[in-house]
């Protein structure tokens, strides 16, 4: 026995020796395989995070949001380790061996001995097959650890602190620059900390103020101003809204803001405004009275804040107690014949025109706004004669004063006069809105289309397409006003509005316009004789109801009537019996409103109906009768019962209706 174990012994322990190191390699090295498969499939899954954080955060920069430093630490790693991991991968795939891989290149301890090589690959002569998995599988969980946490974040970014000013855009001015600069001085003059700015409409005081808010932008005033913010008053000064629009401003206006008094909205303002922004400026524009600033939240307590207001009123100054006042006056003959003659490219006509060209100029009295419209107007005129008659119409009215509001009267006009049938009708309609009011595009179209202003096509899209080029040749004159930030955005300026309104009230110039649009009423016993009017606009106001004994007339003229954002409750049926010779009827917006009369089916010509945001639950039998109905908003609805919808299916063969948060309506006939 001890022979056969001399003998074999040295021979087994040779083989042993031989086998054990290829049997560990082996199994090591089908180990190494396995895990550099996970590793590939977990940078995988760490690069489609890497894709989606990137593409939030290019959503967020849209909305104007920044990243938060936790992500952009995270990109920073994931970048590192996605190098690291490349490299790791990119030497063992190239090694024929697969237990030879080389060192991790991204180990900071390498050893002398792990040297580069003549090749550019890591030599690995003294590193062990099993340390070669360990540093797979330490890569491996530092990429799922990453990706993990790229999994927790509840987001990317946050929203960015307002920046200090909001830039204005503003055309070029013509003899404004006198003025702005005795502005200017008189603000950084630390005894001025309340200024009036005074002048008639269209004189320019909305670009004086821009332009001011823009001068805070510059870098000789950087870091001496917390905030610039621009507020934009309505007639009728509606603290809620000045509070909304400065919430905003400040970024404190998040989803409990709108169910605070107007109380707790001043103490968040004042809170905000003398402990962590007191060096403010607060620009409101177009003030029509006197509004309390303490009653907005305004801290006037400080030494550092700016307070700046614009009016037509000089009185307003006075009962605002501002420290100083500025007169807007109209432009010197020089400078308004420079802004007609950009306007009107007086540059491309001959002699003869540009001498007929600069007595309309005079005819504007210097004010901007009239010498803007006019201009535009004389843009596409190319003969002497268009010229001439122009000037002979604006000159046929010698009793006007020129260089006044009820002098550029006539000189408007002559831009009105310029306009077709159809955009007349069209830019009319504007008025019905309150002063300063944001006009949807969209909406004001299906208006249009409802009031038949628009020849409608079978296809819904070319019919809409008709009234935005209406917008556009209107915006193009200057007698709309498109919100530079929004294009879905319309207004129209004041004094352009009043004009409106002056002729839309005389009973000789046929349709009669009434509009107490934001005027607090609260009954309808304040409203003008019903008889006469064929548009009405009673929008904004807290009307909440319209009663059985009020006096209608038996029949009356209304075509359009606006009755968004009241607060009505109950509509009579002697109403409608009174009004079915409405084609647009807008009740949206009146949240405490849950029924219609039977009476409704009275209104026999109604073509538009926005029933948007009430509280309805059935349509009356008698709904079902107004076959001529094209548009129908029932959006956010949510009380409204699925037989009512099913009725909707028996009105017009061109039905376009709103129904929940899409618009899910379509001109095609029905079949």
């Amino acid at each position: 026995m001890e022979f056969w174990t001399s003998v074999f012994a040295p021979s087994i322990v040779a083989l042993f020796a031989f086998l054990l190191p290829c049997l560990y390699d082996n199994v090591v090295g089908c180990k190494l395989g396995e895990n550099i498969e996970l590793l590939n499939t977990a940078l995988g899954e760490l690069r489609a995070k890497r894709d989606d954080v990137v593409f939030q955060l290019d959503a967020g920069k849209v909305k104007g949001e920044q990243r938060q430093a936790t992500v952009v630490e995270w990109l920073s790693k994931v970048k590192l380790i996605e190098t690291d991991t490349n490299r790791l991968l990119g030497v063992a795939a190239s090694s024929q061996d697969p237990c030879a891989l080389r060192a991790d290149v991204s180990s900071n301890d390498a050893s002398p001995d792990e040297r580069m090589s003549t090749s550019g690959c890591w030599c690995t002569d003294n590193i062990s097959p099993c340390c070669r998995v360990h540093k797979v599988i330490k890569k491996l969980n530092e990429v799922r650890d990453l990706c993990s946490r790229g999994e927790r974040f509840d987001a990317v970014t946050v929203q960015a602190p307002p920046p200090v000013v909001i830039q204005k855009f503003c055309d070029k001015t013509f003899g404004l620059d006198t003025t702005l600069e005795k502005t200017w001085k008189s603000l950084m003059t630390d005894r001025n900390r309340l200024l009036g700015i005074y002048g008639m409409g269209g004189v320019g005081k909305t670009t004086l103020l821009a332009l001011i808010n823009n001068k805070f932008a510059n870098p000789e005033v950087k870091g001496k101003f917390d905030i610039v913010i621009w507020v934009k008053v309505s007639k009728v000064v509606d603290i809620a809204k000045i509070q909304d629009d400065i919430g905003k401003r400040l970024g404190i206006n998040d989803d409990t803001w709108c169910l605070n008094s107007e109380e707790e909205k001043a103490f968040e303002i004042s809170r905000v405004l003398s402990s962590i922004k007191p060096r403010f400026v607060l620009l409101l524009d177009n003030l029509w009275d006197e509004v309390s600033l303490s009653d907005i939240g305004i801290p006037l307590t400080g030494t550092e804040f700016r307070v700046v207001f614009t009016t037509r009123d000089r009185d307003v100054c006075g009962r605002m107690k501002k420290t100083e006042e500025i007169e807007v006056k109209v432009l010197e003959e020089a400078d308004a014949w420079e802004l007609f003659k950009l306007q009107a490219q007086c540059s491309m006509v001959n002699r003869e025109i540009s001498q007929v060209a600069r007595q309309i100029a005079v005819t504007c009295g210097g004010l901007p706004l009239a010498l803007v419209v006019t201009g535009k107007t004389m843009a596409c005129k190319t003969t002497e004669d268009e010229w001439v008659r122009a000037l002979e119409d604006l000159e046929s009215s010698p009793g006007e004063l020129r260089g006044t509001e009820r002098g550029i009267f006539h000189v408007l006009k002559l831009s009105f006069d310029h306009l077709d049938e159809t955009a007349k009708k069209c830019f009319q309609y504007c008025a019905l809105f309150p002063k300063a009011h944001n006009i949807n595009r969209d909406e004001l179209v299906e208006y249009w289309i409802g009031e038949k202003f628009i020849t409608e096509d079978r296809e819904r899209q070319r019919t809409k397409n008709r009234g935005y080029n209406i917008i556009d040749a209107l915006v193009q004159a200057s007698l709309l006003l498109k919100d530079g930030e929004s294009e879905q955005k319309l207004s129209m300026h004041d004094m352009i509005r009043d004009i409106v309104l002056r002729v839309r009230s005389k009973p000789e110039e046929g349709e009669i316009f009434v509009v107490q649009a934001g005027a607090e009423l609260s009954e309808l016993s304040h409203v003008p004789d019903w008889t006469s009017a064929t548009k009405m606009s009673l929008m904004n106001n807290t009307i909440k109801d319209i009663p059985d004994d009020h006096e209608f007339p038996d029949q009356a003229r209304l075509v359009t009537l606006f009755l968004q954002n009241n607060k009505l409750v109950e509509i009579s049926g002697k109403f409608f019996v009174a009004m079915s010779y409405l084609v647009v009827l807008d009740l949206s917006r009146n949240p405490y409103l849950t029924e219609l009369p039977e009476e409704i089916s009275e209104l026999v010509s109604l073509r538009y109906l926005s029933l948007l945001g009430t509280m309805i639950k059935d349509f009356p039998e008698g709904f079902g009768k107004l076959t001529r109905l094209i548009h129908l908003d029932l959006e956010s609805t949510y009380n409204l019962q699925s037989t009512s919808l099913r009725m909707i299916s028996r009105l017009s063969s061109f039905l376009k209706k709103r129904i929940g948060r899409e618009d899910r309506g379509s001109m095609s006939p029905r079949t």
